[in-house]
C-alpha cells in the first residue's frame, strides 16, 4: 500500500480515523466495552471531565455507567476535523447524544443533582419520560 501516492494514503489514513470515531459511538450505545476498548491504545488516556485516567478504566466505567443511568442512548459524530502530519493526527469532532434517562429517582440524584431528579420524577409521573440531549466537542489524539 505505500506505493500508492500521498494523497491517497491520507485518504486512507482520514478514513481509519473515522472509523475509529463511529466505533467509539457504536460501542457505547451497545453497551460493547470490548469494542470500546478497541479505539484506544492499550496506554491510552480519556478525559471526559468526569473521568480522566487510563482508557481501557474508562471504557468499562462509561459502559457500565451508560446502562446503569439511561434506558437507551444515541451518539452521532457530526463535523470531523482532521489535521494529520506523519503518523500522528489531532482530529477534533463535534457530537450530538441522546438519552432516554432511567425512572430511578436515586440514580438519577446521584448523577445528575436534586433539580433534574425532581424534572425526570414529574415527567415519570406525567408518563412522558425524560430525555436528556448532549452536544459536545471531542479533542484527539490519533496515531
Amino acid at each position: 500500500m505505500t506505493d500508492l501516492p500521498p494523497e491517497l494514503l491520507e485518504l486512507v489514513d482520514r478514513q481509519k480515523i473515522y472509523a475509529v470515531l463511529t466505533s467509539y459511538c457504536r460501542a457505547i450505545d451497545r453497551g460493547d466495552v470490548d469494542l470500546m476498548k478497541t479505539v484506544y491504545w492499550e496506554d491510552g488516556t480519556d478525559d471526559h471531565g468526569v473521568f480522566q485516567g487510563n482508557a481501557v478504566d474508562f471504557a468499562e466505567t462509561v459502559v457500565t455507567g451508560i446502562q446503569h443511568w439511561f434506558e437507551k442512548t444515541m451518539h452521532m459524530i457530526g463535523n470531523v476535523h482532521m489535521e494529520i502530519d506523519g503518523a500522528a493526527a489531532s482530529v477534533e469532532s463535534y457530537l450530538f447524544a441522546y438519552h432516554r434517562v432511567k425512572a430511578d429517582a436515586k440514580i438519577v440524584r446521584s448523577v445528575f443533582g436534586e433539580r433534574y431528579a425532581d424534572a425526570v420524577a414529574a415527567a415519570v409521573q406525567a408518563g412522558t419520560g425524560q430525555d436528556f440531549l448532549y452536544g459536545g466537542r471531542y479533542a484527539d489524539s490519533f496515531e
